[in-house]
């Protein structure tokens, strides 16, 4: 008789336990909530993030972080947070509660001065002097021996007039391979590989006359860069010759083969003015390392 008195007195407490347990609600999950969803930012720029967290409980003493401070750093003021760009690429801006529960904005930052097409992110003018670009995109910019980080003038001397320190066909000496320091983009971007210039051939262009300079644009609206058709200056004596009809642009890649002399020759993009047949307007063809040609630099990320 004890055994089943005892056995009713658990069976009620278990019960009255499971009472008690079926009454009491379940935690309120926790919500994070931000007014974007997702950020893309120029190199230099700042953007407001507004965060918003119930239940109320949680939204104290929750914090921020960036997933990667060299791209994206965060200013935060409550629920309120100014993100800072710094260079391009991605960083996740997250929130964390106290519970644990996070959530995250991806922000993109993306280089200064720069269209992006076909998955890279090329400049929007010329290179000038070595690491800097033409102030604007129809600006010829300097030209450059293959390898070398010395600009000359677009300009002057003017057209079948020699320049002086030309290192021309018998002076030169031969590059294997573009060097780092030989560079002459602005930091963080390069002279385009052969590959990637007949990437941006892909895509759709046409030739135009842009704020009074000939060239092609490539791309597709908002997406575009104008190419001027800057010329070149001569190999053997430094003259500048096609400008306005003809596009001469280094890539760092060489030229392979083994025919005798083929290692004093790289690969560059290459394109005139219509009209001509379609084979004929544009390609990417070998060019003496003394030849001087224009750079368009590609962002190195």
């Amino acid at each position: 008789m004890k055994h089943l008195y005892h056995s009713t007195l658990v069976i009620l407490a278990v019960s009255c336990l499971l009472l008690f347990s079926c009454d009491r609600k379940p935690p309120e999950p926790t919500v994070i909530t931000f007014n974007v969803s997702a950020l893309e930012l120029v190199e230099g720029e700042t953007a407001h993030l507004e965060v918003t967290i119930t239940p109320a409980r949680q939204a104290q003493n929750f914090s921020w972080s960036s997933s990667n401070i060299l791209v994206a750093t965060i200013d935060d003021r409550g629920n309120n947070a100014t993100v800072n760009a710094h260079r391009a690429g991605t960083s996740a801006i997250r929130v964390t509660t106290p519970d644990g529960t996070r959530r995250s904005v991806q922000a993109t930052v993306i280089p200064a001065n720069s269209v992006y097409i076909d998955g890279r992110f090329w400049a929007r003018s010329n290179v000038n002097e070595p690491g800097h670009f033409a102030n604007n995109p129809e600006d010829a910019g300097m030209f450059f021996q293959w390898n070398r980080k010395i600009g000359w003038s677009a300009t002057t001397p003017g057209l079948f007039e020699p320049i002086d320190e030309w290192d021309n066909f018998f002076t030169f000496v031969l590059s294997t391979s573009w060097d780092l320091e030989n560079d002459p983009c602005p930091e963080g971007w390069r002279v385009p590989t052969g590959q990637e210039w007949r990437s941006l051939m892909s895509q759709n262009y046409f030739w135009t006359n842009h704020n009074g300079a000939t060239g092609k644009m490539f791309g597709t609206w908002p997406n575009q860069i104008f190419i001027p058709a800057a010329g070149l200056r001569q190999l053997m004596d430094g003259a500048l010759h096609g400008v306005g009809t003809n596009a001469f642009y280094w890539s760092r890649s060489r030229i392979a083969g083994d025919t005798p002399g083929v290692e004093m020759f790289a690969a560059a993009f290459w394109f005139r003015a219509p009209p001509i047949l379609p084979n004929q307007e544009m390609n990417l063809n070998s060019m003496h390392q003394t030849a001087g040609l224009s750079i368009r630099c590609i962002h190195d990320n």
